[in-house]
């Protein structure tokens, strides 16, 4: 794997968790783990951003390393049904087991 994004919610619609359920507990160092082709891609987090829903190009910025970036919506508003927010967790790649 390069550089991969991947999109997820904390809270699904059905009112069951979803596959971002802890990102917000995510910290500088910790690992993200992605299964592909029979190996595991071993990311360590480098930077969590909240950006608008529009800048599209912070989550498709090229590294020269392999990266991930992990986005997701927040600051939910009611009125508009729209998110204020999204949250951009970017890893690189330590490892490939």
């Amino acid at each position: 794997m390069d550089d991969s994004g991947l999109t997820g919610y904390v809270w699904n619609a059905d009112n069951t968790t979803g596959p971002f359920r802890h990102i917000n507990t995510l910290c500088w160092g910790d690992q993200v783990i992605v299964y592909s082709s029979g190996a595991q891609h071993v990311y360590e987090e480098r930077s969590i951003k909240l950006i608008s829903p529009v800048n599209t190009a912070a989550m498709l910025k090229h590294n020269e390393l392999p990266w991930i970036a992990l986005v997701t919506s927040r600051g939910y508003n009611e009125a508009t049904h729209t998110y204020k927010y999204r949250k951009l967790v970017q890893a690189m790649q330590v490892a490939v087991k």
